[in-house]
């Protein structure tokens, strides 16, 4: 096939077709031109067929995206975080109404203990020995017993004692029941005052005031919270800081008063 210059009709040999437009450069002239092959429209469209071909009858290697690293680590420590805390919080109380009755039995230390408690015509089965000491406390409102308990776990650190006291400061500050509160909170106000230099007291009610006051705000998001509720939360919260300061200015080798304030 021959090229012609369109400028001075120099003609030109091609031992080989371009496959599409090309620009050509006259030797004779100077001139540039442009060269486009009579099949070249009808190669580019062959060559992009064949490409779009191998494409589609190239099998596709997927990888399926799964967790990763962080997030199950994430996940497994919210999975033990909620085990703990459900060990902690949800098995002190079973509620069922009834109408009389504190049954009492003996542990395997050798205490009695009641089995239920009743709180205003509400009666809590017994789950865990530790909460003999709620009904002691709020039933019987033998301070000077609670106390001593406590102050002979005080006496000899070690992690059992440790355990022990830091689920006890739970169990005796937990509000099992909404129709409790009031009743707790005069009991509090009470032992407060007739120990006034007793750091335990002072410790129990600043939990407390911490347990009223997310009750007060719920557990969902700051947006659910209504406004009203705001300023109760906050009032509680800085009740309990109050407390919980005393508590730890009266006896700071307790460390459960500066881990609440945490």
């Amino acid at each position: 096939m021959t090229l012609e210059c369109p400028f001075c009709n120099t003609k030109y040999r091609l031992k080989k077709m371009p496959a599409v437009k090309v620009m050509a450069t006259c030797k004779k002239c100077g001139q540039k031109f442009q060269f486009d092959p009579p099949d070249a429209s009808k190669q580019i469209t062959q060559q992009q067929e064949e490409k779009i071909k191998s494409v589609e009858e190239t099998p596709q290697v997927y990888r399926q995206k799964g967790p990763g690293l962080t997030m199950v680590l994430i996940l497994l420590i919210v999975g033990v975080a909620t085990v703990d805390i459900w060990q902690l919080y949800g098995n002190y109380f079973s509620e069922e109404v009834v109408n009389t009755g504190i049954d009492n039995k003996i542990n395997y230390w050798g205490e009695s203990i009641p089995e239920t408690i009743k709180i205003n015509e509400t009666q809590y089965s017994l789950v865990d020995d530790y909460l003999k000491w709620f009904s002691v406390l709020y039933h019987n409102r033998d301070f000077n017993a609670v106390e001593e308990y406590i102050s002979d776990l005080l006496e000899e650190n070690n992690e059992i004692n440790s355990y022990k006291l830091q689920t006890l400061y739970l169990v005796l500050s937990k509000i099992p029941n909404v129709s409790t509160i009031d009743q707790m909170k005069n009991v509090l106000d009470e032992w407060c005052s007739i120990h006034s230099n007793s750091h335990i007291s002072r410790l129990v009610r600043g939990a407390f005031h911490i347990s009223y006051a997310w009750i007060i705000r719920g557990t969902g998001s700051a947006k659910t919270v209504k406004k009203k509720a705001w300023s109760k939360f906050r009032e509680d919260l800085r009740l309990a800081k109050k407390d919980l300061e005393q508590s730890w200015n009266l006896n700071p080798n307790d460390t459960n008063s500066s881990s609440l304030l945490m």
